[in-house]
């Protein structure tokens, strides 16, 4: 497995591409390929996150399309690995927050924020509480990591994150 895919924490965060085969399927009149498959294979340009097309989906559907995709050999990571992805089991990708999860996990976030950084976390806490979904909250938990890394070193980081995923656990 590439080095990508082994350390992403999650499916959606990996940027993919359109392997020349994938090119030349997109690009073929005459190819009869599912249209969920061809949608995905528009959207996956090299630029673009999983979690960042994934509106364009039902719930669920970006991860199974892309490991769908990868399987096949119609797209792969930026890195240009083409090993394969056991339906996102062997990588730990989780399935998108429940509402409860999502709510439970932004308000941890927000309290340990407060609590570990204290008046300095005004805008941490602001950009945490504007977050509508899983994909926003993760960009926000970085932000919020990156500081706490800087400012209070990685066991504050690690206790910010351990209260986060227990939050969503629990939930």
């Amino acid at each position: 497995m590439s080095a990508t895919l082994r350390h992403s924490r999650y499916l959606g965060d990996i940027v993919f591409q359109r392997t020349p085969m994938g090119d030349l399927i997109l690009n073929s009149p005459t190819a009869r390929v599912r249209s969920e498959w061809r949608r995905m294979l528009e959207l996956l340009d090299g630029r673009r996150t999983v979690d960042a097309v994934a509106n364009a989906f039902r719930a669920g559907d970006a991860l199974r399309l892309t490991s769908e995709l990868f399987n096949v050999g119609w797209i792969e990571t930026m890195a240009g690995s083409q090993e394969a992805i056991s339906a996102s089991d062997s990588m730990g990708a989780r399935a998108p927050l429940t509402v409860a999860q999502f709510e439970a996990a932004q308000h941890a976030a927000a309290d340990a924020t407060r609590e570990l950084l204290g008046t300095t976390a005004r805008s941490l806490v602001k950009e945490i509480k504007a977050c509508r979904d899983s994909a926003m909250l993760r960009a926000a938990v970085d932000s919020v990591g990156d500081r706490l890394s800087r400012v209070l070193g990685k066991d504050a980081l690690t206790i910010f994150v351990d209260s986060v995923r227990s939050a969503a656990r629990t939930a």
